[in-house]
C-alpha cells in the first residue's frame, strides 16, 4: 500500500541547521519525555523553504496517543515548560559565553567538541519542546467539540476558544511592544525634539535593544538593532503612544478574569478548565522556546564562522553541514559541492534520532511523491487559528523587510509568520499562512493579539494567490475565496 504523506507545516529562510536537529529530538528526544513519538520524519529543504512531513497513519496513532495522555496528565506541558526554561537558561549562558571568546585560538578539536555540544544541548530542548505541537491539534479538536456542544454557533465557539487560550503574558512581541511604547511616552513627557541625544532615553532604548534583540531574528534573519528601535520610534511618535499603551493594557488587564467568567458561565469542568490551561502553558512554552533558540543560534554563529574560516565554507554552507561531517571538514577535506546541493534541495529522512541526507538525484526521486502538481484553486481550506471575516487585496510577504507593503485593509499571505512581522498584523484586516501548527503557532498568537481572523496551514496558498487579488476569509468555514 502507497504511503500517505501529510505535510506538517512549512517554514520560509532556514536551512538544515537547526532544523535536521529538530527532528532527531522529536523521534528520540520527545519520545523518552511523552512515552511516544513519530517513528519517521521528512524534512525537505529548497532554497531555505522548508517542509515537514509525517506518516498519515503515524499522525493519527500519535493523536490518539497524545490525547489519551493529556486526559490523565493535563499538567505535562507545564512540566516541559518548567524542564524547558531550566535547560534553556543554562543553555544560552553557556553559548553567550562561548561567543565572547576569541576562538581562533581554539584547537579543531575544541570547536568539534562545541558544536557538538550545541547539537546535544539544542536536541534536549527541542525535545520537552515539540510535546506542545504534539498535543495541541487532539486537545484543541476535543475542546472545540466540548464548546460544540454548547454553542451551535461555530464563530461564537471560536470567540469562546480564543478567550479560553488567550495568553498575552506570553506574548514576547506583545511584551516588547508595550514597552517601545513606553519609551515614547517618555519622550513625549520630556518634549524635546532632540530626544536621541537624551542620556536617559538612550539607555532606555539601549536596555530595549539587549533585552529583545533576538526578537527579529528567528532563526538567520538579522537581529533587532538601535538604530531599528529608533525608527519604530519615530513612527510611534506621529501616533499617541500613551492613549495606545492604555488601550492595550486596558485589554489584556482582565484577561484571568475573562477566562473565569467564560469558564462558570459554560459550566466547565475541572478536566476542560486544565485542558485549556494546557493550551496557555503551550504558549509559554512556545515563545520561551523561540527566545532560547533564536539567541543561542545567533551566538552559535560565532563558533560556525570560525569553523567555516578554517574549512573554507561560507555561513549560508556551515548552516547545511552534518554533525559528523565537522571534523573532516577541519581536516580539509572540500565540502563544497556536496552542501551547495542541499542548499538548492535536500531531503532528510529521520528515524529514531538519526538521519539520512539526500541530494542531487536522490532527492529528486523524493520531491514527486511529497509535492504533487499545483492546481489551480478558487477556494483554500486550512485551520481557524483566530475567527472572524476579512475581504480585501492580497499581498504576499515572505521576509520581514517587505512587510512596509501592507496598508490598512489588506490581508498579508505568508508561509509562516515570525514576531518581526507583528506592525503588519497592526495593519493587516486578516492573514493566511501555509504553515502553522495550531494555536501555538505566530500566527495563530499575533493575529489573536491584534483581533484579525487567520486561517493557517493552506500549505500553498503563497503559490497560487497573487498580490493585489482580492480575497476573502471565512473562519465559519476554515475557508480563504479567492474572488
Amino acid at each position: 500500500m502507497k504511503t500517505k504523506w501529510f505535510q506538517l507545516t512549512q517554514r520560509q529562510r532556514l536551512s538544515l541547521l537547526p532544523n535536521l536537529y529538530s527532528m532527531e529530538a522529536i523521534t528520540e528526544e520527545m519520545g523518552k519525555f511523552l512515552g511516544f513519538t513519530y517513528k519517521k520524519l521528512i524534512l525537505t529543504c529548497e532554497q531555505r523553504l522548508m517542509h515537514i512531513f509525517i506518516e498519515d497513519k503515524g499522525r493519527q496513532r500519535v493523536d490518539k496517543l497524545a490525547l489519551k495522555k493529556v486526559l490523565k496528565q493535563p499538567k505535562i506541558i507545564a512540566q516541559a515548560l518548567r524542564l524547558v526554561e531550566k535547560y534553556g537558561q543554562i543553555f544560552v549562558r553557556d553559548f553567550k559565553k562561548i561567543s565572547a571568546q576569541d576562538l581562533s585560538k581554539y584547537s579543531n578539536y575544541k570547536l568539534d567538541l562545541i558544536y557538538q555540544k550545541y547539537y546535544r544541548d539544542y536536541r534536549r530542548v527541542y525535545g520537552y519542546y515539540f510535546s506542545i505541537l504534539t498535543v495541541e491539534r487532539p486537545v484543541s479538536e476535543w475542546l472545540m467539540s466540548r464548546l460544540a456542544s454548547q454553542e451551535k454557533n461555530k464563530n461564537k465557539c471560536l470567540e469562546y476558544f480564543s478567550i479560553l487560550t488567550l495568553a498575552p503574558k506570553a506574548m514576547v512581541a506583545f511584551k516588547e511592544r508595550i514597552e517601545l511604547l513606553k519609551i515614547a511616552a517618555l519622550i513625549r513627557r520630556k518634549k524635546r525634539k532632540d530626544w536621541q541625544k537624551d542620556s536617559l532615553i538612550l539607555r532606555w532604548i539601549k536596555n530595549h535593544q539587549k533585552r529583545f534583540f533576538w526578537l527579529t531574528r528567528d532563526y538567520e534573519d538579522p537581529i533587532l538593532t538601535v538604530n531599528d528601535i529608533i525608527k519604530r520610534l519615530h513612527t510611534e511618535l506621529k501616533h499617541q503612544p500613551e492613549k495606545e499603551l492604555k488601550l492595550i493594557e486596558n485589554k489584556y488587564l482582565n484577561n484571568d478574569q475573562k477566562i473565569k467568567a467564560l469558564e462558570k458561565r459554560l459550566h466547565l469542568n475541572k478536566l476542560e478548565k486544565d485542558l485549556f490551561k494546557l493550551l496557555r502553558d503551550g504558549l509559554d512554552l512556545k515563545e520561551y522556546r523561540k527566545a532560547v533558540v533564536s539567541q543561542t543560534l545567533y551566538y552559535f554563529d560565532s563558533v560556525l564562522l570560525e569553523i567555516g574560516r578554517r574549512a573554507g565554507l561560507s555561513l549560508p554552507q556551515m548552516r547545511n553541514i552534518l554533525p559528523s561531517e565537522i571534523k573532516i571538514a577541519l581536516l580539509g577535506r572540500d565540502l563544497s559541492r556536496v552542501l551547495n546541493e542541499r542548499i538548492r534541495f535536500a531531503v532528510a529522512i529521520t528515524r529514531k534520532g538519526k538521519s539520512k541526507v539526500l541530494s542531487g538525484r536522490p532527492a529528486e526521486k523524493w520531491r514527486k511523491i511529497l509535492f504533487p502538481k499545483i492546481k489551480q484553486e478558487k477556494a483554500l481550506y486550512g485551520l481557524t487559528v483566530s475567527f472572524g471575516y476579512a475581504r480585501g487585496p492580497a499581498k504576499i510577504v515572505m521576509h520581514p523587510s517587505e512587510i512596509k507593503k501592507i496598508k490598512k485593509g489588506d490581508i498579508l499571505v505568508t508561509v509562516q509568520a515570525v514576531p518581526s512581522f507583528a506592525p503588519a498584523f497592526r495593519l493587516a484586516s486578516g492573514v493566511v499562512a501555509d504553515g502553522g501548527t495550531g494555536i501555538t503557532s505566530h500566527t495563530a498568537t499575533l493575529a489573536r493579539e491584534a483581533n484579525i481572523p487567520a486561517i493557517s496551514g493552506c500549505k500553498i496558498a503563497t503559490k497560487i494567490i497573487k498580490d493585489g487579488q482580492i480575497i476573502e476569509l471565512n473562519t465559519e468555514r476554515d475557508e480563504v475565496k479567492i474572488l
